[in-house]
C-alpha cells in the first residue's frame, strides 16, 4: 500500500511538471545511439516466465481463462515437465490456442475480443505480447518435434510488423525511423514497454534458431528502437510502465520485467538488458512479489 501511494504520488507529480502525455514528453529527446552489435542464442528455457512453476502458474490464474492465460501456463508448462507424456500434452495445449487463430494471407491472428476502457480500445484488435508469446510458444514446440509445421507458425504469428495501427495492426511508427509494436493499439502511441519486449523475445527467438534474413532485418530495426527509448522510461527506483501515462510499474510488473531483461540478455548478449534486469531486481520488494503471485 505504501509503495502504491508513493509511486501514485510521483506520477502526479510528473504529470504536473511534464504534461499529461509522456510520448509528447520524450519523442523529440530519445537519440539514435544503437551500435548494432548483437549475437543471437536460443535457449529451450523461457526465462521470462521462470518466477513461477506450473502450479503455481495455474494456482496464480486459476478462474481466469484468455488467450494471454493459456499462453502463459502453456510456457510454463513447457519449462516444468520434462517428460515423453508432457511432450503431448504441450502439443495439445498448442493445438487448443491455434485454434483461436485466424490465419490468412500469411498472418496469423489471434484476435482480442474485449473492451480495454484504460486505452480506449473496444471492439476487435491484435495485441503485440499475445502474437509474441505465441511465436515463443510454436518455436519451442518445433524444438520439442523438429516439424517444420511450427516454425510456419511462428513466422506467420510475427507477419505483422507492416500493418499499421490506422490499419488495424499493431506497429505504431516512432520519429528517427523507428518503430514500435504495440501491446494495445490505441490512438495514441501507448508502447507498453513489457508487452513490446515479449513481442521482442518471440521475434528473436525465432530469428536465433531459422536465421531468416527478412525477420533478421526486422528484428534489428525492433531491438534498436528498444536500446533507444529504454533509458526514458528509466526512474531512479523502477520503470514507467507505458507512454501513455506517467504510470510507474508496480511491484508486480517490475519483478516480471527483471526476468525479461535476463531473457533478452541470454537471447541477445546486449549488456544494456543486464543492467536493466539488476536495476528491476534492486528496486523489486521481491517479499511483496512472491506473496502477489502466491510464491513462498
Amino acid at each position: 500500500m505504501l509503495n502504491t501511494a508513493r509511486i501514485k504520488l510521483m506520477s502526479n507529480w510528473k504529470k504536473l511538471t511534464r504534461g499529461s502525455y509522456p510520448y509528447t514528453y520524450f519523442k523529440d529527446k530519445v537519440k539514435d545511439k544503437w551500435g548494432g552489435k548483437y549475437e543471437l542464442s536460443f535457449s529451450d528455457e523461457y526465462k521470462s516466465l521462470t518466477y513461477f512453476d506450473y502450479e503455481e502458474a495455474k494456482s496464480f490464474h486459476e478462474g481466469k481463462r484468455s488467450i494471454t492465460i493459456d499462453l502463459i501456463l502453456a510456457l510454463v508448462y513447457h519449462d516444468s515437465r520434462t517428460s515423453l507424456e508432457s511432450k503431448v500434452e504441450l502439443l495439445g495445449m498448442a493445438k487448443d490456442i491455434l485454434n483461436h487463430a485466424t490465419d490468412n494471407n500469411g498472418k496469423l491472428s489471434f484476435i482480442i475480443e474485449e473492451d480495454y476502457e484504460r486505452f480506449g480500445l473496444s471492439g476487435e484488435y491484435l495485441s503485440a505480447i499475445v502474437q509474441g508469446k505465441a511465436a515463443s510458444l510454436f518455436m519451442r514446440c518445433y524444438k520439442k518435434t523438429e516439424e517444420k509445421s511450427y516454425l510456419d507458425l511462428a513466422r506467420k504469428s510475427l507477419n505483422h510488423f507492416n500493418a499499421s495501427v490506422e490499419d488495424g495492426g499493431v506497429k505504431r511508427q516512432l520519429p528517427l525511423d523507428m518503430e514500435w509494436m504495440e501491446e494495445y493499439p490505441s490512438k495514441r502511441p501507448s508502447m507498453v514497454l513489457n508487452g513490446y519486449l515479449f513481442w521482442l523475445i518471440g521475434l528473436g527467438e525465432y530469428c536465433a534458431v531459422t536465421n531468416d534474413a527478412e525477420y533478421i532485418e526486422v528484428f534489428e530495426k525492433h531491438l534498436r528502437s528498444a536500446i533507444n527509448w529504454l533509458p526514458v522510461y528509466k526512474l531512479n527506483r523502477g520503470l514507467l510502465y507505458s507512454m501513455y501515462r506517467w504510470n510507474h510499474c508496480n511491484v508486480h510488473y517490475m519483478g516480471i520485467m527483471k526476468y525479461q531483461f535476463e531473457h533478452l540478455y541470454k537471447l541477445t548478449g546486449i549488456s544494456i538488458f543486464e543492467e536493466y534486469a539488476k536495476h528491476c531486481d534492486k528496486n523489486t520488494n521481491w517479499k511483496v512479489f512472491n506473496n502477489l503471485i502466491g510464491v513462498s
